[in-house]
Parts: structure tokens; C-alpha cells; sequence
């Protein structure tokens, strides 16, 4: 009946705008949150040791071109660039743009929680994890520190999301897993390992697709600037230099 056709083709309209809204109240709520946290962290900054002695002073060497001094092995590549460009762009305090650039971390995480809930449980509960996600103490402490964890936990989010995508979404979780790997094998040497093993996970999820085998492809391009890294200071093409006793047993 007509009347009937008109109910269902505006349910079916509703149904269809749905998911826009939730994406543009989530990406409302994310500016919010970053813009909240990015001005609490240059306000009220608490830099840790590493964060005074290692990182903002990395920013520092990298925003003035002294690349030596810029990057070293252990903290891979990917936080002394952030740091250093955005020190060199805005000319800040290098403590201020740590714990700015941590807090941005630590807000983009609103992303993948709210897709891994949505997906799993529902709605409802994608909201409520993004509210306890917000107000988790230990995050936003991480964040006011400066600290790469922020950063971490986002690129463990998102390859956690690739993986818990539904079959109909293999693009999206194959771009999640692409910017979750890359994150990770840039960010931290303790990463790497966290990398590996999404990237195995996805070669059963995708029954060795050629997906997967591009993630793997993809990681292993991503890690070779940490390798030069450790190639210059010890002269072995590892990842980090906590791989060099492993190393050096299987060689001998």
C-alpha cells in the first residue's frame, strides 16, 4: 500500500542517517576532547625526566636540523618527528609541545574504542567507553607527562579495530591495521613485537589475502628507518638495540 511504502522508505531514510550522526557527534565530541587536552597540557604541563631529558630536547635538535642529535635507536622515529615539527611550526616550549602532541594522542583514541564497541556491543556501550576512556586518569596522566604511551595505546586501538571489523568493512580494517602497524613500528622497539602479532592475527583473520601479506609488507617498510638507526650507532640491521644480544647469540 502506498501509506505502508512511504513508513518503511522513511525508516529505511533514518536507518541510512544513522551512522552519519554517530560519526559527526564522535567527531564533534573528539574536538572537543582535543581541544580541552591540548590546552591542559600546555597550561599544565608535568614532564617526566625522560620527557625533559630525552624527548623535548630530540624536539629541540630535530626542529634545529641537528638530526644526530635528533634521533636514537631506542626511542625509534616517529615522536621525534611529531615533537620536532610541531616545535618547529609553532615555536613553542619543547616541554609544552610533548605534552601537547601526547595529549593529541591520547584524544585520536576515541576513534578505534568507539568502533571496537560499536562493533561488539552496541551503541550504547560505544558511548559509555568513550566517556570512561575520557576521564581514565592514567591516560590523561600519560598525556600531561608528555610520554609516548598515549600514542601506543592509540596504535594498539586501531589494530584491535582492524581486526574486529565486520566481514563487509575489509577496507576499514585493513586501513585500521595499516595506520595501527605503521604507528606502532615507528613509535616504540617494544612495539615491533605488538605489530608482529596483529599482523599475524590478520593473516588468519584474511586467510592469507593478499591484504595481509601488504600489512606485512607494509610493517617491514615502515621498521627499516628504525634499522638505520641501530645500524649506525652498533652496525647491526635490527630493529633496536634491545635486539642486539639476540642477535649477536644466534650469530655466534
Amino acid at each position: 500500500r502506498p501509506g505502508k511504502w512511504r513508513m518503511t522508505n522513511v525508516k529505511r531514510k533514518m536507518g541510512a542517517m544513522r551512522p552519519r550522526t554517530e560519526a559527526l557527534l564522535l567527531v564533534g565530541v573528539w574536538c572537543a576532547v582535543a581541544a580541552l587536552a591540548v590546552t591542559l597540557g600546555i597550561l599544565y604541563p608535568s614532564p617526566t625526566q625522560d620527557t625533559m631529558c630525552r624527548y623535548a630536547v630530540m624536539a629541540e635538535n630535530f626542529a634545529a636540523g641537528n638530526w644526530f642529535e635528533a634521533f636514537h635507536p631506542r626511542f625509534c622515529v616517529l615522536y621525534p618527528v611529531l615533537t620536532g615539527l610541531t616545535l618547529k611550526l609553532t615555536g613553542m616550549n619543547s616541554l609544552f609541545v610533548c605534552c601537547a602532541v601526547a595529549m593529541v594522542g591520547w584524544s585520536l583514541g576515541v576513534f578505534p574504542l568507539f568502533r571496537i564497541a560499536r562493533n561488539v556491543f552496541g551503541s550504547a556501550c560505544a558511548w559509555f567507553a568513550v566517556g570512561l576512556y575520557v576521564v581514565c586518569p592514567q591516560l590523561i596522566f600519560w598525556g600531561f607527562q608528555g610520554l609516548r604511551e598515549p600514542w601506543r595505546v592509540f596504535a594498539l586501538l586501531m589494530m584491535v579495530a582492524g581486526l574486529f571489523e565486520p566481514r563487509e568493512r575489509r577496507g576499514t580494517a585493513f586501513l585500521e591495521l595499516l595506520v595501527g602497524v605503521m604507528i606502532s613500528v615507528t613509535l616504540r622497539v617494544d612495539a615491533i613485537a605488538a605489530a608482529g602479532l596483529f599482523i599475524l592475527a590478520y593473516f588468519a583473520v584474511e586467510r592469507f589475502s593478499w591484504r595481509s601479506w601488504l600489512v606485512c609488507l607494509w610493517g617491514v617498510l615502515w621498521v627499516q628507518p628504525c634499522c638505520y638507526l641501530t645500524y649506525v650507532w652498533t652496525g647491526l640491521w635490527i630493529p633496536g638495540p634491545p635486539f642486539a644480544p639476540l642477535f649477536r647469540s644466534w650469530l655466534s
